[in-house]
């Protein structure tokens, strides 16, 4: 089981990118348990997720590699595009799914995906609500890897995603 300690940057599944404030101990059902108390990035700062230390791995809680493992967003949203399902409702199984499993390279390659489907078939509301939440998470994850802000994060993220649609548009 993976332990992360005070100052780890996590992604968790379900609300996305945080940091480990601290990890808290306290007495319930007759025994002590701990908890991670996770500070949602892109949330108000009063706004904590507690998560039991013995749960993380089953929530599916990942540590979000360091400055110096993490890869570009050049790198991240490279590559040849995937085709996604024509069918929608099972193409929004498989985007959940990739959400959820969460990872750096997972969501970039989703990001690609959505956008270079934008630009071939357009996005349905579903498909662009999933695209500005992996893009998002995906922001949030560049942010507290390379310890700037959100804003500044988001910018890269979106310049990028940017260049790779016009790229793709000359191609066509």
């Amino acid at each position: 089981m993976a332990k992360f300690k005070k100052g780890d940057a996590i992604y968790h599944p379900i609300n996305g990118v945080g940091i480990v404030q601290q990890v808290k101990r306290r007495r319930q059902d007759g025994k002590i348990q701990e908890y991670y108390i996770i500070q949602l990035l892109d949330r108000p700062k009063s706004t904590q997720l507690e998560t039991p230390v013995e749960g993380a791995e089953e929530v599916g809680l990942q540590k979000i590699p360091s400055k110096s493992k993490f890869p570009s967003v050049k790198r991240l949203l490279s590559g040849r595009p995937r085709q996604l399902d024509d069918h929608p409702q099972a193409r929004a199984r498989k985007i959940r799914e990739r959400i959820r499993e969460g990872g750096t390279v997972r969501l970039g390659s989703l990001v690609r995906d959505l956008a270079f489907r934008d630009t071939r078939k357009g996005l349905t509301a579903r498909d662009r609500s999933f695209l500005e939440e992996a893009q998002g998470r995906l922001a949030a994850m560049h942010s507290a890897a390379r310890g700037i802000q959100i804003e500044q994060a988001r910018d890269e993220v979106d310049a990028r995603v940017q260049e790779r649609r016009e790229a793709w548009e000359k191609r066509s």
